[in-house]
Formats: structure tokens, sequence, C-alpha cells
């Protein structure tokens, strides 16, 4: 349920059995009629007060030679787009309940750490959420402006911009539409630590869905401030994250970029030794205590820049598509089926319809199983059935720290085969489907669309005789290995082939007349196991959402 939290509280997450977000509602220790006066700044010197307490809190963290006011301001001057912030202030200055929603990876969960190999603080690990970017900014502007929030942390660790727009966008916007949720005022994006960049396909890859992302939340969401606060490597080399394939995109949507090494560089000789990786970041990725706290400061730096409020900033127009329309009109495309096996609620099982007309969901699950992925101690992974492992029921998940997914797994002694089936509807014939690529224990599967046999009337009703009413007519591989040692989550448009896609039957006579749905079954199959050293060992694949056009 939505957790109600005194300033004075802790923030903790908390699972709406609607969806999975992370809700906490901030309350100040103020009546509802001061919190125009008290959150938005009337006076300079309150505005003021807000950077004192950013900076006081910062300074403690840095190397003695390093002078926190001036390393903000030298990261300010080289943030992007930062102008259209002053919206923000607009809405403050009526004493409006500011609504944030978080997208990110593990950055925004506050990674935990089990050992220091630098002089770099750490973010907590009984409770790393409290020492993330977004808690300390939630706390500043709750303690020292008195302003009222909620924040929704849609995060997932290690997931960058496709699974935040197959999955966690998707989701929220279903919300909003069914009056769940209210629209978000503020979205703060952190996802380009998960977006592969090392090679030019990898780039448009990012380029493309950074781009649906953030022009669907414009279509869908009007109303919402965008900003992107980067917090990957950004330096030199070794650099990391997708920052750069970010970049043109957010400057054509003049959508803000936020973070401390979008531009700085090591012979800095004013700010270098402040701005070391091993000063501020854990591993190749996440960053330590320090930096979370100063990035906080960074955004509140962002915000006073805007100050005071102005409505002479008016909406900024939607601007034509960048990337090939062809490719993004594809994504930004409305599925005609979506299935997301991430969800907490695990809403997607009520939809299974196998039989009688207009058949919809999934339909066969030999082998495959809905599972929680939660890490141990010894930073292995560890598998559980979901509703075992962290679910009372299929609408009242509470799994935490787990990821959730439809888990296939065949191992050395298993002859049955291993058969996931769910009903599509194609219009175009695409079908886009979100699975994880890791580097150790992954199989690989086949996609098959199949051929079923109408029976009479006026909707379609397949034939369940496998046999005699069951053809396959494509194929195509997927493969759940990754050459790195990461895990990602990887999103692969299969396209079927426009002379076979007109061989569907139509989802009734009236869709034929008006050229529209086709029905196919899709039969996911495992393919037999992988061999290591000589020996045969258990091998997984984890579906996160399919899609399909």
């Amino acid at each position: 349920a939505r957790a109600h939290h005194n300033h004075h509280h802790h923030h903790h997450n908390h699972h709406n059995h609607h969806n999975d977000h992370n809700h906490h509602t901030t309350t100040p220790p103020h009546h509802q009629a001061d919190i125009a006066d008290k959150c938005y700044p009337r006076h300079a010197h309150m505005a003021e007060r807000l950077r004192i307490q950013s900076v006081a809190e910062v300074s403690p963290l840095l190397p003695a030679a390093c002078d926190a006011k001036s390393l903000l301001q030298h990261a300010l001057h080289h943030t992007e787009a930062v102008g259209q912030l002053s919206l923000l202030w607009e809405r403050l200055k009526d004493g409006h309940h500011l609504r944030l929603l978080l997208l990110g990876g593990s950055n925004c969960l506050g990674h935990p750490q089990w050992a220091s190999q630098t002089h770099s603080a750490w973010v907590r690990k009984a409770d790393p959420v409290n020492g993330t970017w977004h808690a300390i900014l939630t706390r500043w502007l709750t303690h020292t402006m008195g302003c009222q929030l909620t924040v929704f942390n849609g995060c997932s660790g290690g997931k960058g911009s496709a699974y935040a727009y197959d999955v966690q966008l998707s989701r929220l916007l279903e919300a909003v539409r069914q009056g769940m949720e209210p629209a978000p005022d503020l979205v703060l994006t952190d996802l380009a630590p998960n977006d592969e960049a090392s090679t030019e396909v990898q780039r448009t890859i990012s380029a493309y869905f950074t781009e649906a992302l953030v022009r669907r939340m414009r279509l869908e969401l009007p109303s919402a401030i965008q900003l992107y606060v980067q917090t990957s490597w950004q330096s030199s080399e070794p650099a990391s994250g997708g920052h750069d394939a970010h970049r043109a995109v957010l400057q054509h949507y003049d959508i803000p970029a936020i973070g401390l090494m979008l531009q700085a560089q090591p012979e800095d000789k004013l700010h270098g030794d402040c701005l070391r990786r091993d000063a501020l970041y854990v591993d190749h990725c996440h960053m330590g205590a320090n930096a979370h706290a100063l990035t906080a400061a960074l955004i509140v730096e962002a915000l006073l820049r805007n100050y005071p409020a102005s409505s002479s900033n008016p909406p900024v127009p939607l601007p034509p598509i960048l990337a090939p329309v062809d490719r993004l009109s594809e994504l930004l495309q409305p599925p005609r089926v979506h299935l997301v096996f991430s969800a907490a609620s695990g809403a997607w099982k009520n939809f299974t319809r196998c039989h009688g007309p207009d058949p919809a969901g999934v339909c066969r699950l030999d082998g495959w199983q809905w599972q929680a992925v939660s890490r141990a101690s010894d930073g292995s992974y560890v598998y559980q059935h979901a509703e075992q492992a962290c679910c009372e029921d299929m609408h009242r998940c509470r799994c935490r720290d787990a990821k959730l997914g439809l888990v296939s797994h065949i191992g050395p002694n298993r002859t049955l085969p291993t058969i996931m089936e769910m009903w599509a509807q194609f219009n175009t014939g695409v079908v886009r489907i979100g699975y994880l690529r890791s580097y150790k224990g992954q199989a690989t599967v086949t996609v098959e669309v199949v051929h079923v046999k109408h029976m009479r009337g006026f909707h379609f009703n397949p034939c369940m005789d496998n046999n005699k009413c069951h053809r396959v007519l494509y194929t195509w591989t997927l493969n759940g290995t990754h050459q790195a040692r990461t895990s990602v989550f990887a999103s692969e448009s299969l396209r079927l082939p426009a002379e076979l896609l007109s061989t569907l039957p139509f989802a009734s006579v009236f869709q034929k007349d008006l050229g529209g749905s086709r029905y196919a079954l899709l039969r996911f199959r495992l393919k037999p196991s992988i061999r290591f050293a000589n020996r045969e060992e258990a091998g997984r694949f984890t579906l996160y959402s399919v899609a399909t056009l």
C-alpha cells in the first residue's frame, strides 16, 4: 500500500499492490496553508538556505582540498538545457504537491557494497536507498524548503532505456490511464550506466529507445518536466554508459541533462583530485556516497540557477522525429498484445484465455515458472518461485530486492520439452521481446510463429489439436548469453515476412473487412542443455516482456 511518512522518518520501499513502483510520500513539518510560502522561496535568502544546506552536507564527504561550492559551479557549467527547470518553480509557487517519478537502474537503488577498496565514502548496506542522490534531494526539499512531495521509485537494477520504455513506462502509463496513479510533475531519469554504447550499433539502439522514451512521455504526460541525471562515468577512458548516445536526443527535445562527469577532465588542475574515479565510484559504474550527495547538490544548483519562477518560459513544442521515422514510429506504435512478466502483480496471468473466441495471453507453461531472482550475500543469484518467494497472492506481491521474470530451466536430466505458448495479434507482423542476456549459465530459445486453423464463427476460434491444426510458419533464435561480463536487458524486434503475415487468420470477419489484426500462436522453446567443460549444465532463459504489433 502507499506509504505515508513524516519528515523525520527514513524512506523505505513499499509496494502498491496495483503495480511495483515504490511510493514515498513526504510531508513537511508545516501546515498545508504554509506550503506555498515554505516550498517556494519568496526571497533570495530563502533560496540560499537550500544551497547552504546542500553544501554543508556534501563538504565533509570530500577531500580537504576540495571546495564543494566551487566544484558544483564547475560541474553546473557543463550541464545542458536547464532552463526548463524554471517551470518547476512556477508550480511550487502555487503550493503544488510535487510528484516525482524515478526511472533508472542500480544507482537509483543505492547499489550496496561489501568492502571498501578506496577512500571514498560508501552507501550504507543496511538501507542503501537512503543514501541515493534522489533520497538526499527529497530530504532537502522536504526539510529545508518545506515541500510536500510523493516519490514513485520505478527503478530496477541493471536496466537501461529499452527496459524503461518497454516495461517501466508502459506500466506507469497504464496506471495513469486507469486512474490508479496521478501523472508525475517531474521525471528524474538515470539510465546512462546501463545503456550500452561501446559500438555504433549499441549507440544507435540506445538513441532510438531514448527518443522513444522522451517522446512518448511528451505525448502522453505533457505536463511532466523531464530531467536526465547522468550518473555514468564520462570523464575519460575507460568511460562507461550511454550519455553520448543520449546527448543529441536530449538536445533535440530541449531536455536538461545533469551529471558530475559530463565534461570534467582529470587534467583540470582545480578539480582533478576531487573528480577522480576512485574518489567517486566504488566500481566501474556504481557511485559512492560522496558522488550521490554531490549529484543531489548539483540538481539543487541547477534548480537555483532558474530561481525565481518565470511564466515567460512557454512549453517547448514537440519537435520532429530525430531518428529514422519508420524505426521510431514502430517503437511508438501501441502494441496489439503486451505481456509484462516482471510486473509484481502477476496481472498478465489474469488475461489467459486459451480456448474459444478471441483467445488471449499465455496458454502453455511446460518447464517455465514466474520466478523472483535475488542476490545472496556471496554474490550468487538465487532463483525462487515468485509467489512462494514474495507474494501472498498474485495481487499482493512485496518483492523488495528481487527481479521478476518468466524463467525457463533445463537440466541434464530433463527429457520433456520446455515450452511456453502465448497468443499474439499482429497488424504489421512485428514482435518485440525483452529478455535477459548474461555471461554465465544462460540458454538459447527458438521463437516459432505458429499458424492455427480457424473454426467457423464470426470471431477467431482456434482449433487446439496440435497435430492437425498447427503449422510452424517462421522461427527466430534468441541467445541469452552476453559476451561481456555483464547482465543486460535485451530488446529485439523480429519481423514476420509480409507473405507469411498475409496467411494468418483475422481476429474476426469484421477485422477482415477493415484489414485489421491477425492471430498467431507464439511458441518459445528452450534448446537442449548447454555444455560446460565437456559436461551438461543447467541453462536458464528469462523473459521480461513480449509485445506484438
